[in-house]
């Protein structure tokens, strides 16, 4: 769908094509609702509350749910990243620098150097109070010939970058550079007939369409309207479209 099909098609399920019979949502307002159902459409899929309980890409509908927003690295869309700094075994690579807006990460890798040797090593996610534990341990430490590092996410050093970093531990080798696989932020569509607020769309520039696949689309939409009729507290109504989502999930 095109975003003027999906503002036909959200005023076609909330009942509102010039009959009066509900609300009249402004252009603005439903890019508004839409936005909100696609940032709930993402997070549903990517994690687990859902009906199915199914997250991402532990079934095949769910991998195929967000799989234009799956960013691979490295590739011409995403290169390697460079670290921004490090001390001692160390180094920190900031978020900023992704080639997308980042929202999940799925697969971290990253080109380790010793010596004369360079390779592809794994990065594995750990948890902040699990780090100590496991630096120190001869099964999870990092480790250049079994080709392992460690990496926790926390906010940058730099004061203006609210975006954070991801810190990758070694021992005794090197980091060149990080390969991030992850979902990118979704578009946020915008129908072209307003000027937004933030001055980032103006009227006489291309709309922004949805950037999900296709067959999403009308779950989208689903869900928009799903949200809007709890905004304008029609509980039945809103059973009738909650129930039409958990058919169509």
């Amino acid at each position: 769908m095109t975003i003027n099909e999906m503002h036909y098609d959200f005023k076609v399920k909330i009942d509102k094509v010039d009959s009066m019979s509900k609300k009249n949502f402004l252009p603005n307002e439903i890019d508004w609702i839409i936005n909100e159902a696609i940032q709930i459409f993402v997070k549903q899929r990517y994690g687990q509350n859902n009906s199915k309980r199914a997250g991402f890409e532990s079934i095949q509908k769910r991998t195929d749910d967000l799989r234009t927003l799956q960013i691979k690295s490295p590739t011409a869309l995403q290169p390697g990243v460079v670290p921004v700094q490090h001390q001692g075994d160390v180094y920190e690579f900031r978020i900023s620098d992704f080639k997308f807006p980042y929202w999940f990460l799925t697969r971290l890798t990253a080109k380790a150097k010793k010596s004369d040797c360079t390779k592809v090593i794994k990065i594995r996610q750990t948890q902040h109070d699990d780090l100590s534990t496991a630096l120190d341990d001869e099964f999870f430490k990092p480790d250049f010939i079994w080709g392992e590092a460690l990496a926790v996410e926390a906010r940058t050093d730099e004061a203006q970058d609210q975006k954070g970093s991801i810190y990758v531990y070694t021992n005794d080798f090197e980091i060149v550079e990080i390969y991030p696989e992850y979902l990118k932020r979704p578009n946020k569509v915008w129908i072209g007939t307003y000027n937004t607020k933030d001055g980032l769309n103006t009227i006489g520039n291309p709309p922004v369409q949805c950037d999900l696949p296709e067959h999403a689309h009308n779950e989208i939409v689903d869900l928009a309207v799903l949200e809007c009729s709890r905004i304008i507290e029609n509980p039945q109504f809103y059973q009738l479209r909650q129930q039409k989502l958990k058919e169509n999930e």
